[in-house]
């Protein structure tokens, strides 16, 4: 089954987008600042935005059946798993700037709060 030019350009669209962002990301520098922290809030916040209406999306590319037809055997099966995963490289291109301006727990020292006290084995009193 195939699809029309427009619902692989709708599926692709995330995907064009991509390297604009890298450079946008690229050119905010790698400091916390507040240029470089709201572009990627909004690199992060407008892919979970589209894949929550994603059947909005495609809805006009939609065909009525009257027969029940599962996700895989519609026409629009892979156009929308392309929709999905040029969103998630959108969201892993921002969690990759988060790493680079040191804003994810990576190492272990950002989890020291939780790290019970150590007990030492013995004590000396002089």
């Amino acid at each position: 089954m195939s699809c029309s030019k427009p619902t692989w350009d709708v599926a692709l669209g995330p995907g064009k987008q991509l390297p604009m962002q890298a450079f946008m990301l690229w050119m905010s520098g790698n400091t916390v600042q507040i240029f470089s922290v709201a572009i990627t809030a909004m690199l992060m916040f407008s892919p979970i935005k589209a894949l929550m209406n994603m059947s909005q999306v495609f809805e006009r590319y939609e065909t009525i059946s009257p027969v029940k037809v599962s996700f895989m055997e519609s026409k629009l099966a892979l156009p929308k798993l392309t929709f999905v995963a040029t969103q998630i490289l959108t969201i892993l291109l921002g969690m990759w700037k988060l790493s680079s301006m040191g804003l994810l727990p990576t190492s272990h020292s950002d989890w020291l709060a939780f790290l019970d006290p150590k007990i030492p084995a013995e004590y000396t009193a002089l």
